[in-house]
């Protein structure tokens, strides 16, 4: 956890900001190993990096949003934490297909209130 994470996840425990829907939010294809505790190891990184937001009027900047498998730590800090490894391996296989070929694919958000 490096201190942008550790000063994110004191100010919002358990907890992430949903993202800004306007912003071009992408995932990158290429698979990443981190040894950051709770990533179970391979991850995605979520771009741009880092993301600018403001939570009750106060301005926050937020680095490595990424996609990983959530290895027993509680909660994913704004990440997208998938909680079971056999859908984060099959998630993985999907992407690692379509990598070379494509660098990064478009997200998007839907809120449902």
């Amino acid at each position: 956890m490096n201190s942008s994470q550790e000063s994110f996840v004191s100010t919002f425990p358990m907890e992430g900001p949903i993202p800004d829907i306007v912003s071009p939010y992408k995932l990158q294809l290429a698979p990443v190993f981190s040894d950051m505790k709770g990533t179970g190891g391979i991850v995605f990184r979520i771009t741009p990096d880092p993301i600018n937001f403001a939570h009750k009027g106060v301005k926050y900047q937020r680095t490595q949003i990424l996609l990983h498998h959530d290895a027993n730590f509680p909660g994913a800090a704004g990440c997208i934490g998938i909680v079971s490894w056999e859908h984060f391996a099959l998630i993985c296989n999907h992407l690692i297909l379509l990598y070379p070929k494509y660098q990064e694919i478009e997200l998007g958000v839907l809120l449902i209130q």
